[in-house]
């Protein structure tokens, strides 16, 4: 197969973790409950919560939400975070922008 013999195959589904944003997903912002509040506290990643327990946790890397955990790195920590604590989360990229500039890009 090609790309075995060229040691990529490990790639692809990395890529496809980046395109359908099931990971691999750089700067994102996580809004937890208070049990996920807990779990990054202890590990010194935010310093309080909010009213009701919740909390806001920036600039974490999400290595995979795929399946019942979200496996996450922070300032070189990986931990995982039951789905059913994550409230929500996004990133600081402007995907309408993105899309825009790529479009502009290909009608040029």
């Amino acid at each position: 197969m090609v790309f075995a013999s060229f040691e990529i195959f490990h790639r692809i589904p990395e890529r496809v973790m980046e395109i359908y944003k099931f990971g691999a997903i750089e700067d994102a912002s996580i809004v937890l409950k208070e049990d996920g509040c807990k779990t990054v506290k202890n590990y010194g990643l935010i310093k309080d919560s909010w009213k009701g327990g919740q909390c806001f946790l920036e600039n974490a890397k999400i290595l995979s939400r795929l399946g019942s955990d979200m496996y996450l790195e922070k300032d070189d920590l990986r931990i995982t975070i039951n789905n059913s604590q994550v409230m929500s989360w996004s990133t600081g990229q402007n995907f309408n922008k993105s899309m825009q500039s790529t479009a502009e890009t290909a009608t040029d």
